[in-house]
């Protein structure tokens, strides 16, 4: 039950930033980080899923949160090109996005991505070695991401 409270919490916060399509010109700047803020959201809630399924022993079933995380990160680095200072303080968020340049925010993505797909094929060899090791690269890409990139209001 607590899962399902969690998740179900996920989807408000997730619903709060992702109130609308991304349209394709990408120029609203409110917009762009309403959007990565909802994939920060979404990267969050997968992760506690994937904690809860492992702590229960559904190993197979967390190769859709490595899928999901890898989806992710695969197209976050046109969303983190610019800063857009001006759309924060983001409401409901206590972070922004520092800065960084190109390269060095694919870098972190392609990590993220690389993590994710390795997640997803050690649960679904169902291979605890290979499954905790997919999961701390996770848990590694995030952190370092997060002290790189993210301020805190």
């Amino acid at each position: 039950m607590t899962g399902l409270i969690i998740i179900a919490t996920g989807g408000i916060l997730h619903a709060h930033f992702a109130q609308q399509v991304l349209k394709t010109d990408m120029t609203d700047a409110d917009q762009i980080v309403g959007t990565r803020k909802f994939l920060m959201q979404a990267v969050k809630v997968s992760m506690i899923d994937l904690s809860k399924k492992q702590k229960a022993g559904h190993i197979k079933d967390i190769s859709a949160n490595g899928t999901s995380i890898a989806a992710i990160a695969t197209v976050m680095p046109p969303l983190f090109k610019d800063r857009h200072p001006k759309s924060y303080p983001f409401k409901g968020s206590k972070s922004y996005f520092k800065g960084a340049a190109s390269a060095d925010f694919e870098s972190a993505s392609e990590k993220l991505r690389a993590a994710g797909m390795a997640t997803m094929q050690a649960a679904e060899k169902a291979d605890p070695t290979e499954l905790d090791s997919g999961i701390g690269a996770l848990k590694s890409s995030c952190g370092s991401c997060h002290a790189t990139f993210r301020g805190k209001y």
